[in-house]
C-alpha cells in the first residue's frame, strides 16, 4: 500500500513539473511572437504635397501608391493607414510634367518597399481670367405672366485655377427656375462653370460664386373704368355732379384677377374734402393680384348742393294686435299725427309723396302672451303706458331727418 502511494505521489510531481514547463514555453513564445518583427504591406497610399511653388497649382493628384513595411507585430496592429506619411517633394519644379519619388516619414517603421517607387504629377500656371454670366432661364410662370430678359449683377465674374482647366472653360451661367411664379424676380444664384461637353466644372474657383438675377414680368392687361367711392359724411349735402380723369385705366396683374375685374375704386373720398376744395387728388386702390395700374392717381371734380327739406303729417293707428284686443273699448292714441321730416336731393324729393313715407307703432316691450290677457279694463294701463313710433322710407336715397313725437300715449277716452 505504501508503495502506491509513493507512485501516486511521484506521478503528481511530473504533472505539476510537466505544466510548469509548458506554460513557460508558450508564454515565451508569446513574447517572442509579439517582439518579433515583421512584415506588412498596405495599398492605396494618397502620397502629399510639400514645397510646391504657390505660383503653380498642381493638375489632379498624384497616383497612390502601394507600401511594405516592417516592425513589431503589435506596433503594425495599432497603425492605420491614413497614419502613415507618405509625400513628394515639389521644391524647385516649374510648370510641366515631372516623374517625382515617392518619400516616406515614418520612423517607427522599416519601409522595405514603395510601389511605385516614383509617380507621375503635372504643374500647371495659376492664372485668372474674367468671363461673362449667361443665364439659363428654366419653367414657365403661373397666372400668365410671360417672363423678360434677366438682369444679372455683376454680369461678369473672375475665374482663377489651372491655366488648363480655364482654356477648357465654354460658359459661365446663373440658371434660374420660374416655375410656378407669379411676381417679379429677385434672387441670389450660384453660378456654375460648365465645359465644351456641357460638364460642370469643379476644379476652378469663381468670385463672386453668386450673382443677383432680377427677371422682370410682362402682366396680363386690362382696361377698366375708375369708380369713385364716395362717403356721405355731410347729411345736409349730397353729390350734384363728379368728374373723373382719367376715367379709365390700365392694369396689370394675375390673368384671375384681370378676368374678374370690373372697376377700380379709389380711396374713399368725403363729402366734406369737397366743402375745401372742388379738385381732389386721389390714389387708386389696388386689389391683390394687380401688380401694374397706368395712373397711380386721378382727378376727381364735385359739385355738393344741400339737399331740400319737406315735413309731413301722418295719421297713425294702434298696432292690429292691440286693436283687436281693445275693439269694444275707448282706448285712444295721443297724438294721433306724427311729424315726419325728410330731406333728399331735389329729384327724390319732387318725387316723394305722403304715401312714400310708412309710420307705425310698436309695442315690443310687451310680452305677447300678456296681451292676450288684456281685457276692457284698467289693466291695459299697466301693460301698455307708451307706444315706439317708427318710420319707414320707400326711397332708400332719402334721408329721416325728425320724427315728433318718437312715442305716443295710451290713455282712456270717453266713453
Amino acid at each position: 500500500m505504501k508503495q502506491l502511494f509513493s507512485q501516486n505521489g511521484l506521478l503528481k510531481l511530473l504533472s505539476i513539473a510537466l505544466a510548469l514547463l509548458l506554460w513557460m514555453f508558450v508564454s515565451t513564445d508569446a513574447d517572442d511572437m509579439a517582439t518579433r518583427e515583421i512584415s506588412r504591406r498596405y495599398d492605396g497610399i494618397q502620397p502629399s504635397v510639400r514645397n510646391q511653388d504657390p505660383d503653380l497649382i498642381l493638375v489632379g493628384d498624384p497616383q497612390t501608391v502601394s507600401a511594405s513595411l516592417r516592425g513589431t507585430r503589435t506596433m503594425l496592429n495599432r497603425v492605420e493607414k491614413d497614419e502613415l506619411v507618405f509625400y513628394v517633394d515639389l521644391e524647385g519644379l516649374e510648370a510641366g510634367t515631372h516623374r517625382v519619388p515617392v518619400s516616406s516619414s515614418v520612423p517607427q517603421f522599416d519601409v522595405t518597399d514603395i510601389q511605385p517607387s516614383e509617380v507621375e504629377i503635372t504643374l500647371d500656371e495659376r492664372i485668372e481670367e474674367t468671363f461673362a454670366v449667361d443665364h439659363d432661364v428654366i419653367g414657365t410662370p403661373d397666372e400668365g405672366l410671360q417672363a423678360l430678359e434677366p438682369e444679372i449683377n455683376p454680369s461678369t465674374v473672375t475665374i482663377s485655377g489651372a491655366k488648363t482647366y480655364i482654356e477648357q472653360v465654354e460658359r459661365v451661367v446663373a440658371r434660374v427656375d420660374i416655375t410656378g411664379t407669379v411676381d417679379y424676380l429677385e434672387k441670389g444664384i450660384v453660378v456654375d462653370i460648365y465645359d465644351e461637353n456641357g460638364e460642370i466644372m469643379e476644379e476652378l474657383e469663381v468670385s463672386p460664386g453668386m450673382v443677383e438675377v432680377k427677371i422682370p414680368m410682362n402682366y396680363p392687361e386690362k382696361e377698366v373704368p375708375v369708380e369713385v367711392d364716395i362717403e356721405d359724411n355731410l347729411p345736409e349735402f349730397y353729390l350734384e355732379s363728379v368728374e373723373i380723369s382719367p376715367e379709365q385705366v390700365e392694369v396689370g396683374g394675375w390673368e384671375s384677377v384681370i378676368n374678374e375685374l370690373e372697376y377700380i375704386k379709389t380711396e374713399t373720398i368725403g363729402l366734406d374734402r369737397f366743402l375745401e376744395e372742388e379738385t381732389v387728388v386721389a390714389s387708386l386702390e389696388r386689389p391683390e393680384g394687380i401688380k401694374e395700374i397706368s395712373d397711380q392717381n386721378v382727378i376727381v371734380e364735385g359739385q355738393i348742393s344741400q339737399t331740400q327739406e319737406e315735413s309731413f303729417e301722418i295719421p297713425v293707428d294702434l298696432p292690429e294686435e292691440l286693436a283687436n284686443e281693445l275693439a269694444n273699448s275707448q282706448w285712444e292714441i295721443e297724438p294721433e299725427i306724427i311729424t315726419v321730416s325728410v330731406a333728399g336731393e331735389p329729384e327724390d324729393m319732387t318725387a316723394l309723396d305722403k304715401n312714400d313715407i310708412e309710420v307705425y307703432l310698436t309695442m315690443d316691450d310687451v310680452p305677447e302672451e300678456d296681451l292676450e290677457t288684456v281685457e276692457e279694463s284698467e289693466a291695459v294701463e299697466e301693460l301698455v303706458e307708451e307706444l315706439d313710433v317708427e318710420v319707414q322710407l320707400q326711397n332708400d336715397n332719402l334721408r329721416l331727418v325728425k320724427v315728433d313725437p318718437l312715442k305716443v300715449n295710451l290713455i282712456k277716452g270717453e266713453e
